[in-house]
């Protein structure tokens, strides 16, 4: 065993990522983890991160092979007897062995030759090795929107086309035959045209399912996810789409939000009535074009343990009076929003030259400056002025696993809402950082991480990464 420490710098980032957990690896199950899946411009493929024999983490990765954006995305996984314990870059539902993900609105977009990934941890029993099932796209220059290898559907008599498995507008998997078996290529379908066009009527009320609910009516679809839960308060992502052919004007989201009150909202403003929670957007964010989407979320604190929010009503006004359309069955609603621009890149820190630290980062003429093999990356996330959340990527470049880490962050004008994947001590603008079981272990190649969010106490709160030591 060694112990080495390393000064780090930071380099903040806009993308939100959140991934990487587990402890010991069954081989039998991750000698064959890989898997991957085409539809159309998408090239999805799964990969088992860790399997501690009770439980896995998985990544699953979604790349544009296309000329053209991919403006959404929706895999299909299956998990038998598997419960999702957490979900990150998604918006997840989980039906028995059945798991659908569907883009958030920060990563829906992917540019053509680049690629975004969402992850999970599962509790698991007896036999649960996962497989993606299907994987469906909306863009990319090429739209196929189907899934796996069709599972067959009526043979074509005469050489016409099949029929089998309609694609609905919003990207949903086409469940009929690929090539049909006695004519010409089935071509996965007539595309759905969205449904019948909605009255305007009232909105249709939406419970809580699997850590997430959805409202919608008038045109209008909406969509709450638990993000993080720490039993005495809990954070939610709120995704806000327009199905309609024109913008909105202005809308009105009313929550259910029990046993809980509000600490910061970021997005809109809003207004209490007992457990009901009524949000109007900002001005910023109350017109949405037609197929587009706005994000805003909320972090409280709970009273009690039956503290689940769902979703009530989500009202729209448009731009013009009209019947409006009804959403299309089954589409992506996130269209991603603009990247935040970040921070400007950390100046990083001195070279390591022979166990002393050179001044102003060149190397000691005694030697070069080594290179530490593990490394930490701090991203933030997101930034609403009051708050922000950030995540901490701890990553194992070397060739002898890690066995546990200790990373030490920057932490001024800011108090601690909640952390995963690790247990915390803040203490003189500092706040350290040690993993928990299963987030100890790092194997040569792969990378452990945390995350944390934080209420903000004055300016320049700015978070970075001040030591990482680490055992091998």
């Amino acid at each position: 065993m060694r112990m080495q420490f390393k000064a780090l710098g930071v380099v903040l980032m806009s993308a939100f990522v959140v991934d990487g957990c587990g402890q010991s690896r069954d081989e039998s199950i991750l000698a064959a983890s890989q898997q991957a899946l085409i539809s159309g411009a998408g090239d999805a493929s799964l990969t088992i991160q860790t399997d501690w024999g009770s439980g896995y983490c998985a990544d699953v990765s979604i790349a544009n092979k296309g000329t053209a954006p991919i403006t959404s995305w929706r895999v299909a996984v299956s998990a038998p007897n598997a419960k999702i314990t957490s979900l990150w870059n998604g918006l997840y539902t989980q039906s028995g062995a059945n798991l659908t993900v569907t883009s958030a609105a920060y990563n829906a977009t992917i540019a053509p030759g680049s690629s975004v990934s969402f992850g999970y941890c599962a509790s698991a029993t007896g036999s649960y090795k996962p497989a993606l099932v299907s994987l469906s796209v909306v863009g990319g220059g090429n739209n196929g929107t189907g899934g796996a290898t069709s599972t067959g559907g009526a043979t074509s008599t005469g050489g016409t086309t099949s029929t089998g498995g309609t694609t609905s507008t919003g990207g949903t998997t086409s469940t009929g035959g690929t090539t049909s078996t006695g004519g010409a290529t089935s071509t996965g379908g007539a595309t759905s045209t969205g449904g019948a066009t909605s009255t305007g009527g009232t909105t249709s009320t939406g419970g809580a399912t699997g850590g997430s609910s959805t409202a919608g009516g008038s045109g209008g679809l909406s969509q709450l996810v638990v993000q993080s839960d720490w039993g005495a308060g809990y954070c939610a992502a709120l995704t806000l789409g327009n199905a309609a052919s024109v913008a909105t004007t202005t809308w009105t989201l009313v929550l259910n939000v029990p046993q809980a009150i509000i600490a910061n909202l970021w997005g809109g403003t809003f207004t209490v009535n007992a457990n009901l929670v009524t949000i109007k957007p900002e001005s910023f964010d109350a017109a949405i074009a037609p197929g587009g989407s706005v994000s805003l979320g909320y972090c409280a604190n709970t009273s009690g343990a039956a503290h689940t929010p769902s979703v009530v009503s989500f009202d729209a006004t448009y731009a013009v009076s009209g019947t409006g359309g009804a959403p299309g069955t089954g589409g992506a609603i996130a269209t991603g929003g603009e990247p935040g621009t970040g921070g400007a890149a950390g100046t990083g820190g001195t070279s390591e030259t022979g166990g002393s630290i050179s001044t102003g980062g060149s190397g000691n003429t005694g030697g070069a400056g080594g290179t530490s093999p593990v490394t930490a990356l701090l991203t933030m996330q997101t930034d609403w002025g009051v708050g922000y959340c950030a995540n901490v990527d701890i990553s194992n470049n070397g060739t002898v696993a890690v066995t546990s880490w200790t990373a030490v962050v920057n932490f001024s004008n800011a108090t601690l809402s909640t952390l995963w994947n690790g247990t915390p001590t803040v203490a003189d603008g500092l706040m350290t950082v040690v993993p928990l079981e299963f987030t100890a272990h790092i194997a040569p190649g792969d990378t452990q991480n945390f995350g944390f969010c934080a209420a903000t106490t004055a300016a320049n709160y700015t978070p970075s990464i001040a030591s990482l030591s680490y055992t091998d």
